[in-house]
């Protein structure tokens, strides 16, 4: 049987804290719940197309080298160059 999800994202290179590679990401309940091969085995409500796109599943790559730095709090609304 087919999983279900609110949204399959198809065709991206996939970068999170295992590396990167080729791969679909689905979608639940606006969480990550699955990630690899879902072709025949996932349907969802919307398919988004990411041929020839990254998708970074996780912590936003900008914010963590800024908040880790120490260089700005999270309650600032703003992003800043951090220079």
């Amino acid at each position: 049987m087919p999983e279900t999800f609110d949204l399959i994202v198809r065709g991206g290179e996939v970068v999170n804290h295992a590396g990167r590679g080729m791969a679909d990401v689905g979608i639940r309940g606006g969480r990550f719940a699955a990630i690899g091969d879902l072709g025949a085995r996932g349907i969802a409500a919307r398919l988004v197309r990411a041929d020839g796109t990254i998708v970074h599943v996780g912590d936003w790559p900008g914010e963590t080298p800024r908040f880790a730095a120490g260089k700005a709090d999270r309650s600032d609304p703003i992003p800043r160059k951090v220079q």
